[in-house]
């Protein structure tokens, strides 16, 4: 039910989207996954707009993105380590 669901060790780069009014979160990064997240328009999703944390999640990036009008958090994190998230604009 979120708009893109990073799982399984996955590290994708998700770049220049629209990820908007999901059910869950616009974007969920499972515990041993990381991702690059990086120039989206991430807006009106009913949980977190962005989720992670976790085993490797150390090495997601959320940099440049708009965050939205989400019912819940802009960006859930736990157990994120040294993640970089950077010049990101949260309303």
């Amino acid at each position: 039910m979120a708009g893109v669901k990073a799982d399984h060790n996955a590290y994708p780069i998700i770049v220049k989207n629209v990820i908007e009014k999901n059910l869950h979160q616009g974007i969920l990064i499972t515990e041993k996954s990381s991702a690059h997240v990086e120039l989206n328009d991430i807006n009106d999703n009913i949980k977190s707009n962005i989720a992670f944390g976790g085993k490797k999640s150390v090495n997601t990036m959320i940099i440049k993105n708009t965050i939205r009008n989400g019912r819940c958090e802009g960006i859930f994190i736990i157990d994120g380590g040294k993640s970089y998230i950077n010049r990101n604009k949260i309303f």
